[in-house]
């Protein structure tokens, strides 16, 4: 009878990890996506990202194991924003999926479809997915009062880049520690040949939508913050002045080139490809392009490390950014819009991405950590460190986020070049942002708002 017992006990082990195992085992795309065989997918997609120049390439696997085709649209970045939403406001069913950069993700939440159901359908969902794979300041960009609206495809922040070998030629034997140093570095590192600037100490981005951003890189390394628990903007302060004053100097002292009112990433990026820049604020993705000899002159000659930080202590001083494809309310087709958003996430493929396509921006620990992708970019360590340390962060979490980048930047440009102080820059920019802000009611009730909302880390 004992020994009866023993082998039904046994027997009834076995059956538990068997059908525990079965649940781990690959997940069956092609099952899972047969109701939906012969729909047609339309996706929405940011042009200039390399994300999003590989999926339509990689897209191909999928439609091979389940016969759901994908039908592609590329919008210029500065364009994406309005585009969208036109068509969500009219209530199009143009499109299935969404690239949305999650700067931008609070002003689409309420036109887009939760992941969360068909995260808990077992017909749909992948039971080795692992969500908690991904960095998670990247994936909250993409989450909204608990529930999650997509997965992020990349993961990129700003970095210093800087030319080694002029380093050396300059006597410099390591990276600024803070944005003073920064200035200074950039006035020994500027050469004239005839009175003509043949490289500059660094690069500036002035276009619209790229100051800001560069701007609050050394101002959170200073452990500023831009709003109170109100939300009333309180970057009217020293630590701002003598960020902005710098920057200022830089680009009326000829240490930037004159263009650079006219840079965004992509412009600074391939002016420091042409070995014309020392020193270049810019997104860690940059650093893929800049390593690939065909179209770099400074390939192999680069230095990566984290933004200099006047604070040593600051925490979460540097913008996190990701893209990420989202399923509006009116998607004609949206399981499988699911299946193919688990699938273009999932372990397997953002490994392939990165590994056989080099995308520069692994969002998951696992991409980064594995060995064929670990090496791949000289940047790479910095991600996970990044994480780590609590380095990145998230721009606070408002509907208006885009609108108050735009106030400030008008300021900031005029200060940029001359045409305004920066004390007066500072105090029109948070002017304009509380006004506008107050416009939009958050001022009404005197209320306390969450941390998320305001940006604030403490």
């Amino acid at each position: 009878m004992r020994k009866l017992s023993r082998i039904l006990l046994f027997g009834l082990i076995l059956g538990i990890v068997f059908i525990f195992s079965s649940n781990l085992m690959a997940f069956d795309l092609a099952g899972a996506s047969k109701p939906y065989k012969g729909q047609t997918l339309t996706l929405s997609l940011m042009a200039g990202y390399k994300v999003n120049e590989v999926i339509p390439q990689i897209g191909k696997e999928f439609t091979k194991i389940t016969g759901i085709e994908l039908k592609y649209e590329s919008i210029p970045y500065s364009e994406t924003l309005e585009k969208h939403m036109i068509a969500l406001s009219t209530g199009s069913r143009t499109y299935d999926l969404l690239n949305i950069d999650n700067l931008w993700f609070p002003q689409y939440v309420s036109y887009l479809r939760p992941l969360d159901d068909y995260m808990k359908n077992p017909k749909l969902a992948d039971p080795n997915f692992d969500v908690k794979d991904f960095v998670p300041e990247v994936l909250q960009g993409y989450q909204w009062e608990g529930k999650t609206y997509s997965f992020p495809e990349g993961y990129f922040f700003p970095v210093l880049i800087y030319r080694k070998d002029l380093f050396e030629k300059h006597g410099l034997t390591g990276p600024p520690k803070t944005y003073q140093e920064f200035y200074e570095y950039a006035k020994k590192l500027t050469e004239k040949e005839g009175g003509t600037t043949v490289v500059y100490g660094a690069t500036e981005q002035g276009q619209r939508t790229g100051i800001f951003d560069e701007l609050c890189t050394p101002y959170w390394g200073k452990g500023g913050q831009l709003f109170d628990k109100k939300l009333k903007p309180i970057f009217d302060n020293q630590d701002m002045l003598n960020v902005l004053t710098i920057y200022q100097k830089i680009y009326t002292e000829g240490l930037a080139p004159a263009g650079s009112t006219d840079f965004e990433l992509g412009e600074a990026a391939a002016f420091f490809a042409q070995g014309k820049a020392a020193m270049m604020w810019n997104w860690s993705m940059m650093g893929a392009d800049l390593e690939d000899p065909s179209k770099s002159k400074v390939a192999g000659k680069l230095g990566y490390t984290m933004f200099p930080k006047d604070n040593p202590k600051a925490v979460h001083y540097v913008r996190e950014a990701s893209t990420g494809l989202c399923i509006p309310k009116t998607a004609t087709n949206k399981e499988a819009a699911f299946l193919f958003v688990q699938w273009l996430n999932s372990k397997g493929t953002l490994l392939k991405v990165e590994a056989e396509y080099k995308t520069g921006h692994p969002s998951r620990y696992s991409v980064m950590r594995d060995p064929k992708v670990a090496k791949l970019f000289p940047y790479f360590p910095l991600l996970e460190k990044a994480a780590k340390d609590n380095a990145v962060r998230l721009v606070p979490k408002i509907v208006e986020w885009s609108q108050v980048d735009d106030i400030s930047a008008v300021y900031f440009q005029k200060c940029m070049i001359g045409k305004m102080s920066p004390k007066d820059a500072i105090k029109e920019a948070v002017k304009g942002v509380e006004r506008m802000l107050d416009d939009k009611g958050y001022y009404f009730e005197g209320k306390e708002y969450s941390d998320l909302l305001t940006g604030r880390y403490n």
